[in-house]
């Protein structure tokens, strides 16, 4: 871990909210300062460029929001949030000022680059997939590609629709001519529906008019699909790289991964570079046009015949090409899972996206120079003690984190797990907590040491959830099946739903039943006798993730299945009750309050929901853009909740992670992460903070568009007394006071 005087090289995310400065007539300073975790992407990285000037790249990610980097300390600038679903494409206006990006959510939506703000958003009906995105020339228009390879030409002062192109096949790449005059796009067979029998196509606009100058059929000399397509700065050549698939004979006899050089012109094939022997998932001219970039990394799985992604370095690779020759000229390998690339305005580099890293690669050498990347390690379990004197988290990166809930400071970290930590939780007196793993295992720790205690082994799959009985004398546990262990002596006492792959398992409150979920049923068990009570069938079990929730009279139970809602049942007969619905993806976790009044909720579509549960009204929705929201939890004295968040999927999270609390009133509290070697930092919305010996290191200041570190201002931000009072909602207004006193401006 960088130590707080070091310049750190990482990502970052969504900025928090306070800042003071005056304001000064450069525009770039016309922002008041702020202060904000740099945490990284919360999912992969799906689209990137670079800005004219060189000093900035833009990103776009799974997470649905894009960052803006400086290149040169490789901090983040400035997050843009507004998106509801992934960023496919990102692209700067000529002159830096503007952004356009595309989303699976099916808009276009145009930002001011030096403050993060949304000017307009165009297009939002449900038959607009756009894919790519370019600007003209002079920036006055910009051109956009629909799924389905139509393509819509747009006014940027008016936000008004000047002309649709007709067209056919998946928009790999759009580009205007650097005149302007013509607009040229290419397209792989995928949706085509006119040419079927080409694996590609190039067509060319005149802009001015919208009509169709050519069309040609790109047909590759061996079976393959073209995945990736990028335009010559000059508009003369087209670039594809090919992947095969679906057959057997070629994925396993012989590679025929290739990057192919065409004439925008004809559609005649001019060159194949030398055959990747790894899928080709994207590539890119240098904007003086004399290189070409290509990258992939895919393995073959030969048992099923299909094609993967593999997070083997061995299988991911950027590969340099002089376009003139064809000749490799550099090969950079140590990749996980390259994606999409830029090259610099200057030709000078390259940045490659690596899951949800960047790396800045040489183009002399094709030595990484630099890479960006976050700290925050994805949280996929939280807790709460009974007595409210601690949380803890348990991560994908087999650790947990013991934390003083009133501080918001570590106290340990915990190891011990082999695999990630699925699930956590306190005795009822507190001096114990379990916890579940991918492992197979469970782990009893000392709360007040950090030291493990015992393992329980046995459990035939990963354990999914676990809880301790009223009394703390048992444990119940789901993994493949249902476990109920001695918690002295680690003996298991009773093996339950055995052949039913057990998904998720809960414990009354009173202890007398344990509820499991399993195939496509709902079980309800007495915990004494170990008698199946019923069955509740045709629940659909989600293939993320399952939970199972008891309010705290014992009355009524949530099952969590694949749906975008919360179902309540009755315990006793598992009778429906009633359904909360207004998430727009799969519940992942649910909790009531301890009054059993309201109920939390989180979900892919990275919200959290509040809900009364007598009338199933949605009372309240946050949104920390934390990514994937895998956990939530009440304090105990029902005044805040904690959310576990991070990743942009539930199977294999990927990017960063925090943990977030906010007051049921919907005030954000603070936002804490721990880092890869053990560091941790707990921050407020107002930027004061507490942190580990380098934890502020994943801190950054922020003007405009200038961003350091916050070396300047430590003395003056580290206030682990604030951190307290926020935590318990700034009863005395300490925060608010001492926030309105700052001043950030001298520290630039």
């Amino acid at each position: 871990m960088l130590s707080r005087r070091t310049l750190l090289l990482g990502a970052g995310v969504a900025p928090l909210l306070f800042s003071t400065a005056s304001p000064t007539k450069a525009a770039a300073h016309s922002e008041q300062a702020s202060v904000f975790p740099q945490i990284g992407h919360s999912g992969e990285i799906s689209a990137v460029a670079f800005a004219p000037d060189g000093r900035r790249i833009v990103t776009g990610g799974r997470d649905h929001t894009l960052k803006l980097w400086d290149i040169a300390s490789g901090r983040e600038v400035r997050a843009f949030r507004g998106h509801c679903a992934s960023v496919v494409a990102v692209a700067f206006s000529p002159d830096g000022r503007t952004i356009a990006s595309t989303s699976d959510d099916r808009t276009l939506r145009l930002w001011d680059t030096a403050t993060g703000q949304e000017l307009r958003t165009l297009g939002g009906t449900c038959d607009e997939w756009w894919r790519v995105v370019a600007f003209s020339p002079d920036g006055r228009t910009i051109i956009s590609g629909n799924y389905n390879g139509a393509l819509t030409l747009w006014d940027i002062a008016s936000g008004a629709q000047l002309r649709a192109l007709p067209g056919d096949g998946r928009p790999l790449a759009v580009a205007f001519s650097p005149d302007g005059r013509v607009i040229t796009s290419a397209h792989n067979k995928e949706a085509s529906t006119s040419s079927p029998e080409a694996d590609g196509a190039i067509r060319l606009w005149e802009a001015d008019s919208g009509r169709e100058l050519a069309v040609h059929a790109l047909t590759l000399d061996h079976k393959g699909s073209i995945d990736a397509a990028a335009l010559s700065p000059d508009g003369r050549y087209i670039v594809t790289g090919d992947n095969t698939r679906n057959d057997c004979d070629i994925l396993i006899g012989s590679w025929s991964h290739t990057v192919t050089l065409w004439d925008s012109a004809t559609g005649k094939s001019l060159r194949t570079l030398t055959k990747h022997d790894k899928p080709v998932w994207a590539v890119a001219f240098s904007p003086d046009g004399r290189m070409i970039a290509s990258a992939g990394g895919e393995g073959v799985n030969k048992e099923e015949c299909s094609l993967y992604r593999s997070s083997d370095p061995s299988f991911s690779e950027l590969k340099l090409w002089d376009a003139a020759s064809g000749r490799e000229l550099h090969t950079v390998t140590g990749l996980e899972n390259a994606g999409k690339l830029a090259f610099s305005p200057d030709s000078s580099s390259t940045v490659i996206v690596d899951h949800s890293t960047l790396k800045l690669c040489s183009i002399t050498d094709g030595k990484n120079m630099r890479t960006f990347a976050g700290y925050g390690v994805i949280p996929r379990a939280v807790s709460l003690s009974p007595d409210g004197r601690y949380l803890i988290s348990g991560h994908i990166d087999k650790t947990l984190t013991l934390w003083d809930a009133a501080s918001g400071r570590g106290l340990h970290t915990l190891k011990g797990q082999e695999a990630k930590v699925n699930t956590a939780a306190f005795s009822p007196d507190g001096r114990h907590l379990i916890s579940g793993s991918a492992d197979h295992t469970l782990m009893l720790w000392d709360t007040a040491t950090g030291e493990c205690v015992r393992t329980f082994e046995g459990h035939k799959g990963e354990v999914l959830a676990t809880a301790f009985s009223p009394d703390g004398r048992h444990i119940i546990s789901g993994g493949g099946e249902v476990r109920l262990w001695n918690t002295v002596t680690g003996e298991c006492l009773r093996t339950l739903g055995i052949g039913r792959s057990v998904m998720a398992v809960a414990l009354s409150p009173d202890g007398r039943h344990i509820a499991s979920l399993n195939d496509d049923s709902l079980q309800l068990w007495d915990a004494t006798t170990g008698d199946a009570l019923y069955p509740v069938h045709g629940i659909v079990i989600s293939p993320f993730v399952s939970a199972l929730v008891f309010s705290p009279d014992g009355h009524t139970i949530i099952p969590l299945d694949d749906s975008f809602g919360v179902t309540l049942r009755d315990t006793m007969s598992g009778k429906k009750l009633r359904s909360l619905k207004g998430h727009k993806s799969t519940v992942l976790a649910a909790a009531f309050s301890p009054d059993g009044r309201t109920i939390v909720s989180g979900s892919i579509d990275q919200t959290v929901k509040l809900w009364d549960a007598a009338t199933g009204e949605c009372l309240r929705t946050l949104n920390g853009y934390g990514g994937v929201v895998l956990a939530v939890a009440f304090a105990p004295d029902g005044l805040s909740i904690t959310a576990a968040c991070g990743g942009d999927n539930a199977i294999t999270p990927i990017g960063a992670g925090t943990i977030r609390r906010w007051s049921t009133a919907g005030e954000p509290l603070t936002i804490s992460l721990t880092t890869p070697d053990g560091e941790w930092l707990t921050v407020t919305p107002e930027g004061f903070f507490d942190a580990s010996t380098n934890g502020a290191s994943c801190l950054n200041l922020r003007r405009g568009q200038e961003v350091s570190s916050i070396d300047a201002i430590y003395a003056q931000m580290h206030r682990p007394d604030l951190v307290r009072e926020k935590l318990a909602a700034d009863p005395r207004g300490l925060v608010r006071e001492a926030a309105a006193r700052l001043n950030l401006a001298n520290a630039f």
